[in-house]
């Protein structure tokens, strides 16, 4: 049997670009094509790496990677291919060969990006695919990107300009017509019709509304004033119940007295007897100079003697705890019973004095729902004794950094000043809800605002 003569590699290179352009059409979407291009053109181009670019008006993306299963379009080489294909210029030619002689008609960005790509001196074609004419205009265009290893074979470059004009008017067509066709097949009253029912519910969801919210409020006085324990010790007398009126200056609480009194009897003793045998030796030393040292003991002692009577003076003096302020007591024990004989630490708060004029409404605001604070407020007081009657307020201030709450919730403090209200209704620490009224925002914010922050953690 004769043996067939070998093909000529043109006619076997046609029929290779007619078969890889056909399997790019019959890819079934947008991203099978695009890794068709970069993936299955492998066998005639011999390239060694290759990526397909998307480069648009507003932004640039990598749709496609030779060899991945999956793309990488943030690695670092993919930003810097990202910088090339938006930086080269076709205006001239579609193709263009990067070699290290093409950075001098570069610069900027790209030619940086150029330069870190041929550091291996392997030399990359770059193909820009237009879209056909009867697209028109699709604001964006594709580049194919292909490195080699070496030289570049004589047939590449013609080959890879030939799939490129191919391949884009597949790849043109999945990302722009597939949409436009379903487009056409609709009726345009149906489209008509939806179009008046989503521009009117867009308008009315940016109608302007008050921003509303409900929190819980507490009533507290206007000026809260706090005594602490001067020192550590027992009480040996609270003088006033809680709730009691007190005036400033007023005694309130007592230490035991027997100990400090103990203390200074003591001090003073150690003090005099210092200062007698202070002046005995102090006289002695005029004749016997040998003395002087025990002297200068003597007077350290007699100073540190005098400093522990002055301690004690200042704990005596301080052993009745005052009233700081005119108003009602609250003490922190509750019951004046609770804290007699009872051991406190320095700094331990003893009671409160609530004084001032008039009523304070403390409300808490979530920190997720913040927004309100931003403007004007308006806030309206419904007390569970009564949650029929709303109380006026006048709000006074707004905290600018959360706390922490007892139920464990960041939280605004907002104080609002209660007008009008009836004082023989009223009682420190009610509680109740308040309405808070912002500033106007879009109704879709006010009815949505919730969905979008649990949004934000995802």
């Amino acid at each position: 049997m004769a043996e067939r003569p070998p093909a000529d590699p043109r006619i076997t290179a046609l029929g290779l670009i007619i078969k890889l352009t056909d399997d790019v059409f019959k890819a079934p979407d947008f991203d099978t094509a695009a890794a068709l291009t970069v993936n299955s053109s492998h066998s005639l181009l011999r390239f060694k790496s290759a990526v397909l670019v998307e480069v648009g008006r507003e932004k640039t993306q990598v749709v496609a990677q030779y060899g991945q299963t999956e793309l990488y379009p943030h690695t670092e080489l993919a930003m810097l291919q990202k910088t090339l294909a938006a930086a080269i210029d076709f205006s001239e030619n579609n193709i263009h060969l990067l070699t290290r002689e093409y950075l001098s008609y570069m610069e900027g960005k790209g030619a940086d990006a150029l330069g870190e790509l041929l550091e291996g001196d392997d030399p990359i074609l770059a193909v820009k695919m237009e879209a056909p004419t009867f697209i028109g205009d699709p604001g964006f265009y594709f580049v194919w990107l292909l490195e080699f290893s070496g030289d570049i074979p004589d047939y590449a470059k013609n080959a890879a300009s030939v799939l490129g004009r191919n391949f884009g008017q597949a790849l043109f067509a999945r990302r722009c017509c597939s949409k436009a066709g379903k487009l056409r097949n609709a009726k345009w009253s149906k489209w008509t019709v939806r179009g008046i029912i989503a521009a009117i519910v867009l308008l009315i969801m940016f109608i302007p509304v008050r921003e509303r919210l409900n929190a819980e409020f507490v009533l507290k006085a206007p000026e809260i004033v706090s005594a602490y324990a001067w020192f550590d010790g027992p009480v040996a007398k609270v003088l006033k119940q809680d709730g009691d009126p007190v005036k400033k200056g007023e005694t309130v609480m007592r230490y035991d007295l027997n100990l400090l009194n103990f203390k200074l009897s003591n001090a003073k003793n150690q003090l005099a007897e210092t200062e007698k045998e202070y002046d005995l030796e102090s006289r002695a030393s005029f004749v016997d100079r040998t003395k002087l040292g025990k002297v200068k003991l003597l007077e350290a002692r007699l100073n540190t003697a005098a400093v522990a009577v002055r301690e004690a003076q200042w704990y005596l003096a301080h052993s009745e705890i005052k009233s700081p302020a005119d108003g009602l007591l609250v003490l922190a024990g509750g019951r004046a019973e609770q804290m007699e004989n009872k051991a406190v630490r320095t700094g331990d708060k003893l009671f409160d004095v609530y004084g001032g004029k008039g009523v304070i409404a403390e409300i808490q605001v979530n920190e997720r729902e913040s927004s309100i604070l931003a403007g004007k407020l308006d806030a309206l007081l419904f007390p569970y004794t009564s949650p029929e009657n709303g109380w006026q307020t006048e709000i006074v201030s707004v905290r600018k950094i959360p706390e922490l709450t007892e139920q464990r919730i960041y939280c605004y403090t907002v104080k609002a000043k209660v007008l009008n209200i009836d004082r023989s209704k009223m009682r420190y620490g009610m509680r109740g809800i308040a309405r808070l009224e912002g500033e106007r925002i879009a109704l879709w914010y006010y009815l949505f605002r919730s969905f979008v922050v649990y949004m934000r953690w995802f």
